[in-house]
Protein backbone atom coordinates (compact mmCIF):
# COMPACT_ATOMS: atom_id res chain seq x y z
CA UNK A 1 0.00 0.00 0.00
CA UNK A 2 1.54 3.69 -1.00
CA UNK A 3 2.02 5.98 1.66
CA UNK A 4 -0.68 8.61 1.98
CA UNK A 5 -0.17 12.20 3.38
CA UNK A 6 -2.65 14.59 3.80
CA UNK A 7 -5.91 14.46 6.17
CA UNK A 8 -8.29 14.95 3.08
CA UNK A 9 -6.59 12.12 1.29
CA UNK A 10 -6.02 10.01 4.22
CA UNK A 11 -10.14 10.17 4.23
CA UNK A 12 -10.93 8.87 1.03
CA UNK A 13 -8.63 6.35 1.18
CA UNK A 14 -10.10 5.26 4.57
CA UNK A 15 -13.90 5.34 2.76
CA UNK A 16 -12.45 3.00 0.29
CA UNK A 17 -11.04 0.33 3.11
CA UNK A 18 -13.97 -0.92 4.43
CA UNK A 19 -14.65 -3.06 1.41
CA UNK A 20 -11.20 -4.35 1.48
CA UNK A 21 -12.13 -5.75 5.27
CA UNK A 22 -15.14 -7.53 3.67
CA UNK A 23 -13.43 -8.74 0.88
CA UNK A 24 -10.67 -10.75 3.31
CA UNK A 25 -12.93 -12.46 5.01
CA UNK A 26 -15.03 -13.34 1.69
CA UNK A 27 -11.67 -14.88 0.30
CA UNK A 28 -10.66 -16.13 3.90
CA UNK A 29 -13.57 -18.80 3.48
CA UNK A 30 -12.33 -20.99 0.80
CA UNK A 31 -8.83 -20.54 2.07
CA UNK A 32 -5.98 -23.28 3.48
CA UNK A 33 -4.45 -22.85 6.49
CA UNK A 34 -1.41 -21.62 4.52
CA UNK A 35 -2.85 -19.29 2.29
CA UNK A 36 -4.69 -17.59 5.85
CA UNK A 37 -1.35 -17.68 7.57
CA UNK A 38 0.15 -15.24 4.29
CA UNK A 39 -3.32 -13.12 4.72
CA UNK A 40 -2.43 -12.52 8.19
CA UNK A 41 0.79 -10.71 7.05
CA UNK A 42 -0.71 -8.50 4.41
CA UNK A 43 -3.91 -7.56 6.66
CA UNK A 44 -1.60 -7.12 9.50
CA UNK A 45 -0.05 -3.98 7.48
CA UNK A 46 -3.50 -3.10 5.98
CA UNK A 47 -4.45 -2.68 9.45
CA UNK A 48 -1.50 -0.84 10.27
CA UNK A 49 -1.66 1.42 7.20
CA UNK A 50 -5.23 2.22 8.85
CA UNK A 51 -4.43 2.98 11.68
CA UNK A 52 -1.47 6.02 10.81
CA UNK A 53 -4.50 6.86 8.28
CA UNK A 54 -6.80 7.89 10.99
CA UNK A 55 -3.86 9.17 13.35
CA UNK A 56 -3.74 12.18 10.03
CA UNK A 57 -7.08 13.18 10.46
CA UNK A 58 -7.61 16.39 13.39
CA UNK A 59 -11.40 16.99 13.46
CA UNK A 60 -12.76 14.55 16.14
CA UNK A 61 -15.52 14.23 14.70
CA UNK A 62 -14.37 12.87 11.37
CA UNK A 63 -12.23 10.81 13.67
CA UNK A 64 -15.84 9.25 15.18
CA UNK A 65 -17.65 9.13 12.37
CA UNK A 66 -14.55 7.54 10.35
CA UNK A 67 -14.31 5.08 12.97
CA UNK A 68 -17.47 3.62 14.17
CA UNK A 69 -17.80 3.02 10.04
CA UNK A 70 -15.08 1.02 9.56
CA UNK A 71 -15.29 -0.99 12.72
CA UNK A 72 -18.41 -3.08 11.73
CA UNK A 73 -15.99 -4.27 8.25
CA UNK A 74 -13.04 -5.35 10.25
CA UNK A 75 -15.09 -7.55 12.06
CA UNK A 76 -15.96 -9.41 8.95
CA UNK A 77 -12.10 -10.57 8.82
CA UNK A 78 -12.52 -13.80 10.63
CA UNK A 79 -14.91 -15.88 11.97
CA UNK A 80 -15.34 -16.18 15.43
CA UNK A 81 -12.95 -19.37 15.83
CA UNK A 82 -10.36 -17.39 13.86
CA UNK A 83 -10.19 -14.29 16.45
CA UNK A 84 -9.20 -17.03 19.22
CA UNK A 85 -6.05 -17.46 16.97
CA UNK A 86 -2.88 -15.75 18.50
CA UNK A 87 -1.58 -14.26 14.69
CA UNK A 88 -5.04 -12.52 14.51
CA UNK A 89 -5.53 -11.78 18.27
CA UNK A 90 -1.99 -9.46 17.25
CA UNK A 91 -4.15 -8.00 14.26
CA UNK A 92 -6.92 -7.49 17.06
CA UNK A 93 -5.41 -5.65 19.06
CA UNK A 94 -4.07 -3.02 16.35
CA UNK A 95 -8.09 -2.84 15.43
CA UNK A 96 -8.65 -2.10 19.58
CA UNK A 97 -5.75 0.82 19.25
CA UNK A 98 -7.63 2.22 16.31
CA UNK A 99 -10.95 2.57 18.85
CA UNK A 100 -8.45 4.08 21.00
CA UNK A 101 -7.63 6.64 18.90
CA UNK A 102 -11.05 7.61 18.42
CA UNK A 103 -11.59 8.53 21.92
CA UNK A 104 -8.45 10.09 22.07
CA UNK A 105 -9.44 12.95 19.90
CA UNK A 106 -12.63 12.78 21.31
CA UNK A 107 -11.08 13.97 24.37
CA UNK A 108 -8.54 16.57 23.09
CA UNK A 109 -8.63 20.28 24.02
CA UNK A 110 -6.59 23.16 22.60
CA UNK A 111 -5.16 25.55 24.65
CA UNK A 112 -6.41 29.03 24.08
CA UNK A 113 -3.65 32.01 24.27
CA UNK A 114 -5.57 33.34 27.38
CA UNK A 115 -4.68 30.02 29.04
CA UNK A 116 -0.67 30.63 28.17
CA UNK A 117 1.84 32.70 29.80
CA UNK A 118 5.83 33.39 28.88
CA UNK A 119 8.18 33.36 31.81
CA UNK A 120 11.96 32.81 31.79
CA UNK A 121 11.88 31.92 28.06
CA UNK A 122 9.38 29.23 28.59
CA UNK A 123 5.83 28.52 27.22
CA UNK A 124 3.93 28.05 29.83
CA UNK A 125 0.28 26.02 28.85
CA UNK A 126 -2.10 26.13 31.64
CA UNK A 127 -5.10 24.19 30.78
CA UNK A 128 -8.48 25.25 32.56
CA UNK A 129 -10.70 23.15 35.12
CA UNK A 130 -13.79 23.65 32.94
CA UNK A 131 -11.44 22.51 29.55
CA UNK A 132 -10.38 19.20 31.28
CA UNK A 133 -14.48 18.35 32.54
CA UNK A 134 -15.30 18.31 28.88
CA UNK A 135 -12.25 16.66 27.33
CA UNK A 136 -12.93 14.13 30.02
CA UNK A 137 -16.33 13.70 29.20
CA UNK A 138 -16.43 13.63 25.78
CA UNK A 139 -13.51 10.56 25.50
CA UNK A 140 -15.32 8.82 28.51
CA UNK A 141 -18.47 8.96 26.18
CA UNK A 142 -16.90 8.00 23.21
CA UNK A 143 -15.09 4.55 25.24
CA UNK A 144 -18.51 3.21 26.37
CA UNK A 145 -20.08 3.45 22.98
CA UNK A 146 -16.95 1.32 21.64
CA UNK A 147 -17.73 -1.00 24.52
CA UNK A 148 -21.13 -2.21 23.31
CA UNK A 149 -19.89 -3.13 20.07
CA UNK A 150 -16.05 -4.29 20.70
CA UNK A 151 -16.94 -7.81 21.85
CA UNK A 152 -18.36 -8.36 18.55
CA UNK A 153 -15.59 -6.88 16.50
CA UNK A 154 -12.90 -8.14 18.31
CA UNK A 155 -14.04 -10.79 20.84
CA UNK A 156 -14.68 -11.52 24.34
CA UNK A 157 -12.33 -9.94 26.46
CA UNK A 158 -10.60 -7.63 24.10
CA UNK A 159 -12.74 -4.55 25.08
CA UNK A 160 -10.35 -4.26 28.14
CA UNK A 161 -8.32 -2.76 26.15
CA UNK A 162 -10.10 0.50 25.61
CA UNK A 163 -9.36 3.24 27.11
CA UNK A 164 -10.32 6.96 26.92
CA UNK A 165 -7.99 10.11 27.35
CA UNK A 166 -7.62 13.59 27.85
CA UNK A 167 -4.79 15.19 26.04
CA UNK A 168 -3.36 18.70 26.37
CA UNK A 169 -1.84 20.54 22.98
CA UNK A 170 -0.02 23.04 23.08
CA UNK A 171 -0.81 25.36 19.84
CA UNK A 172 0.59 24.81 16.87
CA UNK A 173 2.46 28.59 16.62
CA UNK A 174 4.59 27.56 20.09
CA UNK A 175 5.23 23.74 19.13
CA UNK A 176 9.11 24.54 17.98
CA UNK A 177 10.21 26.47 21.01
CA UNK A 178 12.79 26.08 22.88
CA UNK A 179 10.81 25.55 26.41
CA UNK A 180 7.51 24.66 27.04
CA UNK A 181 6.07 23.46 30.36
CA UNK A 182 2.24 22.55 31.32
CA UNK A 183 0.98 22.87 35.06
CA UNK A 184 -2.00 20.92 35.72
CA UNK A 185 -3.22 22.56 39.30
CA UNK A 186 -4.65 20.37 42.32
CA UNK A 187 -8.32 20.87 41.91
CA UNK A 188 -7.97 20.09 37.72
CA UNK A 189 -5.59 16.89 38.61
CA UNK A 190 -8.86 16.02 41.36
CA UNK A 191 -10.99 16.43 38.57
CA UNK A 192 -9.31 14.31 36.54
CA UNK A 193 -8.94 11.26 39.32
CA UNK A 194 -13.22 12.13 39.90
CA UNK A 195 -13.89 11.31 35.90
CA UNK A 196 -12.13 8.25 36.32
CA UNK A 197 -10.02 8.63 32.74
CA UNK A 198 -7.43 5.87 31.47
CA UNK A 199 -4.74 8.50 30.55
CA UNK A 200 -3.62 12.15 30.42
CA UNK A 201 -1.71 12.88 27.43
CA UNK A 202 0.82 15.92 28.18
CA UNK A 203 1.69 16.91 24.34
CA UNK A 204 4.03 19.67 23.96
CA UNK A 205 5.63 19.55 20.29
CA UNK A 206 8.16 16.72 19.91
CA UNK A 207 7.64 15.64 23.38
CA UNK A 208 4.65 14.24 25.21
CA UNK A 209 3.99 12.98 28.59
CA UNK A 210 1.40 9.84 28.63
CA UNK A 211 0.27 9.99 32.45
CA UNK A 212 -1.62 6.47 33.73
CA UNK A 213 -4.73 6.56 35.99
CA UNK A 214 -2.70 5.31 38.84
CA UNK A 215 -0.61 8.19 38.34
CA UNK A 216 -3.87 10.60 38.54
CA UNK A 217 -4.85 8.88 41.15
CA UNK A 218 -1.11 9.14 43.24
CA UNK A 219 -1.39 12.65 42.09
CA UNK A 220 -4.76 13.92 43.09
CA UNK A 221 -4.34 16.29 45.37
CA UNK A 222 -1.04 18.03 44.45
CA UNK A 223 -0.28 20.52 41.37
CA UNK A 224 1.47 19.08 38.99
CA UNK A 225 4.12 20.27 35.80
CA UNK A 226 6.32 18.50 33.05
CA UNK A 227 8.49 20.81 31.12
CA UNK A 228 10.70 20.40 28.15
CA UNK A 229 13.68 22.07 26.98
CA UNK A 230 15.77 21.66 23.34
CA UNK A 231 19.52 22.55 22.76
CA UNK A 232 21.83 22.27 20.55
CA UNK A 233 22.74 18.77 19.12
CA UNK A 234 25.76 16.46 19.89
CA UNK A 235 28.69 16.67 17.83
CA UNK A 236 30.54 12.95 17.04
CA UNK A 237 33.42 14.88 17.39
CA UNK A 238 32.83 15.86 21.21
CA UNK A 239 35.35 13.65 23.59
CA UNK A 240 31.40 11.98 25.55
CA UNK A 241 29.90 11.18 22.16
CA UNK A 242 29.05 7.22 22.86
CA UNK A 243 30.79 5.12 20.65
CA UNK A 244 28.67 2.38 18.22
CA UNK A 245 26.27 5.39 17.66
CA UNK A 246 25.68 7.87 14.81
CA UNK A 247 24.14 11.42 14.92
CA UNK A 248 21.32 12.03 13.01
CA UNK A 249 20.49 15.33 14.53
CA UNK A 250 18.30 15.20 16.34
CA UNK A 251 18.66 18.02 19.44
CA UNK A 252 18.50 17.71 22.94
CA UNK A 253 15.59 17.43 25.29
CA UNK A 254 16.29 18.73 29.50
CA UNK A 255 12.97 16.53 30.37
CA UNK A 256 11.66 18.24 33.98
CA UNK A 257 8.80 17.43 36.28
CA UNK A 258 7.50 19.13 39.90
CA UNK A 259 5.34 18.04 42.61
CA UNK A 260 3.69 20.79 43.94
CA UNK A 261 6.73 23.67 42.68
CA UNK A 262 9.45 20.93 43.91
CA UNK A 263 11.73 19.38 41.10
CA UNK A 264 10.64 15.56 41.51
CA UNK A 265 12.12 13.30 38.08
CA UNK A 266 11.67 10.04 39.43
CA UNK A 267 8.74 7.91 39.64
CA UNK A 268 8.00 4.18 41.25
CA UNK A 269 6.11 3.18 38.44
CA UNK A 270 7.46 4.71 35.17
CA UNK A 271 5.30 7.36 33.07
CA UNK A 272 6.25 7.15 29.20
CA UNK A 273 7.30 9.57 27.16
CA UNK A 274 6.74 9.93 23.60
CA UNK A 275 8.49 11.57 20.72
CA UNK A 276 6.92 11.92 17.73
CA UNK A 277 9.66 11.89 15.10
CA UNK A 278 7.66 14.37 12.52
CA UNK A 279 8.19 17.16 15.21
CA UNK A 280 11.65 16.81 16.21
CA UNK A 281 13.52 19.87 14.32
CA UNK A 282 17.21 18.97 12.11
CA UNK A 283 16.43 14.98 12.31
CA UNK A 284 17.46 13.46 10.08
CA UNK A 285 15.93 10.02 8.88
CA UNK A 286 15.83 9.68 5.05
CA UNK A 287 16.96 6.33 4.03
CA UNK A 288 15.90 5.01 6.78
CA UNK A 289 15.06 1.23 6.97
CA UNK A 290 12.22 -0.25 8.91
CA UNK A 291 15.44 -1.39 11.49
CA UNK A 292 16.68 2.08 11.53
CA UNK A 293 14.16 3.06 12.79
CA UNK A 294 13.79 0.02 15.12
CA UNK A 295 17.67 1.47 16.38
CA UNK A 296 16.60 5.14 16.25
CA UNK A 297 17.58 5.62 20.30
CA UNK A 298 17.04 7.94 22.96
CA UNK A 299 20.42 8.39 25.12
CA UNK A 300 20.36 9.93 28.42
CA UNK A 301 22.88 12.11 29.94
CA UNK A 302 24.63 10.81 33.15
CA UNK A 303 26.76 12.84 34.74
CA UNK A 304 29.33 11.49 37.92
CA UNK A 305 30.11 13.37 41.10
CA UNK A 306 33.50 14.06 39.03
CA UNK A 307 31.71 16.09 36.43
CA UNK A 308 32.33 13.58 33.73
CA UNK A 309 29.72 12.67 31.00
CA UNK A 310 28.34 10.17 29.47
CA UNK A 311 25.57 8.96 27.20
CA UNK A 312 24.33 5.69 27.90
CA UNK A 313 21.03 4.55 25.91
CA UNK A 314 17.63 3.88 27.29
CA UNK A 315 15.27 1.39 25.94
CA UNK A 316 11.61 2.47 23.73
CA UNK A 317 10.03 0.95 20.70
CA UNK A 318 9.33 2.44 17.83
CA UNK A 319 5.51 3.12 16.49
CA UNK A 320 5.23 3.42 12.75
CA UNK A 321 1.30 3.85 12.97
CA UNK A 322 2.68 7.52 14.54
CA UNK A 323 6.08 7.71 13.60
CA UNK A 324 6.97 7.82 17.04
CA UNK A 325 9.41 6.76 19.98
CA UNK A 326 7.77 5.43 22.97
CA UNK A 327 9.76 5.14 26.12
CA UNK A 328 9.15 4.32 29.26
CA UNK A 329 10.94 6.05 31.92
CA UNK A 330 11.38 5.93 35.99
CA UNK A 331 13.75 8.80 35.82
CA UNK A 332 13.63 11.91 33.67
CA UNK A 333 16.84 13.47 32.61
CA UNK A 334 18.70 15.13 29.40
CA UNK A 335 17.87 13.12 26.47
CA UNK A 336 19.13 12.96 22.42
CA UNK A 337 18.17 10.81 19.75
CA UNK A 338 21.10 8.74 18.20
CA UNK A 339 20.78 5.96 15.74
CA UNK A 340 22.77 2.59 17.45
CA UNK A 341 25.17 0.47 15.23
CA UNK A 342 25.50 -1.26 19.00
CA UNK A 343 25.88 -5.06 17.54
CA UNK A 344 27.15 -8.66 18.93
CA UNK A 345 30.08 -10.22 17.04
CA UNK A 346 28.63 -13.89 18.16
CA UNK A 347 25.03 -13.49 16.95
CA UNK A 348 25.06 -13.92 12.78
CA UNK A 349 23.68 -16.94 12.93
CA UNK A 350 21.11 -16.53 15.72
CA UNK A 351 17.56 -16.44 14.34
CA UNK A 352 16.76 -13.70 16.83
CA UNK A 353 19.87 -11.58 15.56
CA UNK A 354 18.21 -8.56 14.67
CA UNK A 355 16.00 -8.70 18.08
CA UNK A 356 19.80 -9.31 20.29
CA UNK A 357 21.30 -6.82 18.84
CA UNK A 358 18.35 -4.17 18.70
CA UNK A 359 17.71 -4.83 22.49
CA UNK A 360 21.93 -4.23 23.17
CA UNK A 361 21.64 -1.31 21.44
CA UNK A 362 18.27 0.00 23.55
CA UNK A 363 20.25 -0.60 26.54
CA UNK A 364 18.48 -3.84 27.54
CA UNK A 365 21.11 -6.73 27.92
CA UNK A 366 25.12 -6.35 28.43
CA UNK A 367 27.08 -4.30 26.73
CA UNK A 368 29.49 -6.77 26.21
CA UNK A 369 31.38 -7.95 22.89
CA UNK A 370 29.41 -11.60 22.94
CA UNK A 371 25.94 -12.67 23.88
CA UNK A 372 26.31 -16.27 23.52
CA UNK A 373 22.95 -17.29 22.35
CA UNK A 374 22.59 -20.44 22.87
CA UNK A 375 23.34 -20.78 26.93
CA UNK A 376 20.72 -20.61 29.35
CA UNK A 377 19.90 -17.13 30.30
CA UNK A 378 20.28 -16.48 34.40
CA UNK A 379 17.65 -14.99 36.56
CA UNK A 380 20.01 -11.96 37.04
CA UNK A 381 19.55 -11.47 32.96
CA UNK A 382 16.27 -12.12 32.72
CA UNK A 383 14.96 -9.98 35.76
CA UNK A 384 17.47 -7.25 34.64
CA UNK A 385 16.52 -7.33 30.92
CA UNK A 386 12.94 -6.69 31.54
CA UNK A 387 13.09 -4.28 34.49
CA UNK A 388 15.68 -2.41 31.59
CA UNK A 389 12.74 -2.85 29.11
CA UNK A 390 10.12 -1.12 30.95
CA UNK A 391 12.87 1.55 32.07
CA UNK A 392 12.40 1.12 35.67
CA UNK A 393 14.95 3.11 37.90
CA UNK A 394 16.75 1.15 40.97
CA UNK A 395 18.90 3.90 42.06
CA UNK A 396 19.91 4.01 45.80
CA UNK A 397 18.31 0.62 46.48
CA UNK A 398 19.86 -1.68 48.96
CA UNK A 399 19.53 -5.29 48.28
CA UNK A 400 18.57 -7.57 51.22
CA UNK A 401 19.66 -10.72 49.42
CA UNK A 402 23.32 -11.85 50.15
CA UNK A 403 24.37 -13.43 47.08
CA UNK A 404 23.35 -10.70 44.71
CA UNK A 405 26.73 -8.81 43.77
CA UNK A 406 26.58 -4.83 43.71
CA UNK A 407 29.09 -4.51 41.55
CA UNK A 408 27.00 -6.43 38.57
CA UNK A 409 25.91 -4.63 35.52
CA UNK A 410 22.16 -6.15 36.54
CA UNK A 411 22.65 -5.00 39.95
CA UNK A 412 20.25 -2.06 40.01
CA UNK A 413 17.66 -3.60 37.49
CA UNK A 414 17.28 -6.60 39.36
CA UNK A 415 16.74 -4.47 42.59
CA UNK A 416 14.62 -2.40 40.40
CA UNK A 417 12.67 -5.72 38.95
CA UNK A 418 12.52 -7.19 42.99
CA UNK A 419 10.87 -3.80 44.32
CA UNK A 420 8.25 -3.75 41.40
CA UNK A 421 7.13 -7.39 42.24
CA UNK A 422 8.14 -8.71 38.86
CA UNK A 423 11.03 -11.64 40.62
CA UNK A 424 11.08 -13.01 44.03
CA UNK A 425 13.83 -13.89 45.89
CA UNK A 426 14.29 -17.62 47.21
CA UNK A 427 14.61 -18.97 50.52
CA UNK A 428 17.41 -17.69 53.03
CA UNK A 429 17.44 -14.18 51.54
CA UNK A 430 19.18 -15.08 48.43
CA UNK A 431 18.27 -14.44 44.94
CA UNK A 432 20.22 -16.93 43.48
CA UNK A 433 21.25 -14.85 40.30
CA UNK A 434 23.19 -17.29 38.30
CA UNK A 435 20.55 -19.48 38.73
CA UNK A 436 18.83 -20.98 34.89
CA UNK A 437 14.79 -19.64 33.93
CA UNK A 438 12.77 -22.52 33.46
CA UNK A 439 9.90 -21.92 31.38
CA UNK A 440 7.66 -21.15 34.05
CA UNK A 441 9.60 -19.46 35.90
CA UNK A 442 10.02 -16.90 32.72
CA UNK A 443 6.48 -16.84 32.67
CA UNK A 444 5.50 -15.69 35.99
CA UNK A 445 8.37 -13.10 35.54
CA UNK A 446 6.76 -11.69 32.18
CA UNK A 447 3.49 -11.68 33.26
CA UNK A 448 3.67 -10.32 36.60
CA UNK A 449 5.57 -6.80 34.05
CA UNK A 450 2.78 -7.15 32.14
CA UNK A 451 -0.02 -6.68 35.08
CA UNK A 452 2.04 -4.04 36.50
CA UNK A 453 3.07 -2.27 33.16
CA UNK A 454 0.87 -3.07 30.37
CA UNK A 455 -2.78 -2.81 29.36
CA UNK A 456 -3.82 -6.81 29.34
CA UNK A 457 -6.29 -8.44 28.22
CA UNK A 458 -8.25 -11.67 28.38
CA UNK A 459 -9.53 -13.17 25.10
CA UNK A 460 -11.87 -16.73 25.05
CA UNK A 461 -8.44 -17.80 23.32
CA UNK A 462 -7.88 -21.63 23.11
CA UNK A 463 -4.34 -21.92 25.94
CA UNK A 464 -2.58 -24.34 27.71
CA UNK A 465 -4.85 -27.29 26.71
CA UNK A 466 -2.69 -30.72 27.13
CA UNK A 467 -0.02 -28.74 29.05
CA UNK A 468 -1.70 -28.09 31.93
CA UNK A 469 -1.59 -31.08 33.62
CA UNK A 470 2.35 -31.08 33.27
CA UNK A 471 2.24 -27.35 34.88
CA UNK A 472 3.04 -26.39 38.56
CA UNK A 473 -0.48 -24.47 39.82
CA UNK A 474 2.06 -21.26 40.84
CA UNK A 475 2.61 -21.21 37.14
CA UNK A 476 -0.79 -21.68 34.81
CA UNK A 477 -2.05 -18.55 35.16
CA UNK A 478 0.87 -16.87 34.33
CA UNK A 479 1.44 -19.11 31.48
CA UNK A 480 -2.35 -18.46 29.80
CA UNK A 481 -1.34 -15.07 30.29
CA UNK A 482 1.64 -15.29 28.08
CA UNK A 483 -0.84 -16.90 25.55
CA UNK A 484 -3.69 -14.62 25.75
CA UNK A 485 -1.58 -11.90 25.16
CA UNK A 486 0.35 -13.30 22.07
CA UNK A 487 3.70 -13.47 23.55
CA UNK A 488 4.38 -16.93 22.73
CA UNK A 489 3.40 -19.73 20.68
CA UNK A 490 0.33 -22.24 22.55
CA UNK A 491 3.17 -24.62 22.17
CA UNK A 492 5.50 -23.06 23.72
CA UNK A 493 4.37 -24.73 27.13
CA UNK A 494 4.38 -28.42 25.56
CA UNK A 495 8.29 -28.58 26.41
CA UNK A 496 10.12 -28.28 29.88
CA UNK A 497 13.25 -27.19 30.64
CA UNK A 498 15.12 -24.06 30.69
CA UNK A 499 15.29 -20.68 28.32
CA UNK A 500 18.01 -20.38 26.23
CA UNK A 501 19.44 -16.57 25.65
CA UNK A 502 18.18 -15.95 21.64
CA UNK A 503 14.41 -17.13 23.99
CA UNK A 504 14.92 -14.34 26.31
CA UNK A 505 16.01 -11.77 23.73
CA UNK A 506 12.77 -12.51 21.62
CA UNK A 507 10.22 -12.87 24.17
CA UNK A 508 11.48 -9.88 25.93
CA UNK A 509 11.50 -7.71 22.25
CA UNK A 510 7.90 -8.61 22.03
CA UNK A 511 6.98 -6.81 25.02
CA UNK A 512 7.73 -3.96 22.51
CA UNK A 513 4.98 -4.83 20.01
Amino acid sequence: MSKIEGESLAKKALDNLGSTFTEIGESRKTMTDEEKKATDEESKKIIQETKRLVNLIKKPETVKETVDKLLPDMAKMYTEEEKKNKDTFKILKEVVEIANISSEKQGQMEVTKENLEFKDNEVLIKPTLQDIKTAAEKSNAQKELLKNSMKNIVGEGMDQGLKSSVTVNVPDTFKNSSGIGTVIDQETMNELKNADVDEVKVNMGPVSYVLDKEFIQEKSQFSIKFSTKKDSSLKETSKDFPKDAKNVGSPTFDLNSETDGKRNNKFEKPIVVKINLDNVSGLNTRGFTEWDFENLTPYRQEVSSKGEVEWVPVSCFYDKATNSLIIPRGHLSKYTLLKSTKSYSDVENSWAKNEINALKGKGVTSDEELFSPDSNVTREEFAGWISNAYGLSGEAMESEFGDLDEESPYYEAVMAAYSQGIVSGKEDKNFDPEGEVTREEMAVMIANALDKFDTTVNPETVVLAQYEVDMPDWAKDSAEKLLENGIVEETYFGSSGNVTKEEAASIIYSLYR
